[in-house]
């Protein structure tokens, strides 16, 4: 995992809301190791029984694409 001016947001495809992802505090917990690649964890909102999918930007004025397409580019 690398930081380097990524930004990641977790986006339920249910509800609709978006969450930002702290990857410091990510790497902290999981290893530097850890991929987001094929994860889907569970909404964070309470009673929303969606899954995320992560989504992805280069910088601060490019666009967020899905984070499993940002990886095969």
């Amino acid at each position: 995992m690398r930081l380097n001016g990524v930004n990641i947001k977790a986006h339920c495809e249910k509800c609709r809301n978006s969450f930002r992802v702290d990857l410091v505090a990510l790497i902290m917990v999981k290893g530097p190791d850890y991929s987001l690649i094929g994860q889907h964890p569970p909404c964070r909102i309470i009673d929303c029984q969606g899954r995320c999918s992560f989504l992805v930007s280069a910088g601060k004025n490019t666009p967020m694409i899905t984070l499993d397409r940002w990886e095969s580019e």
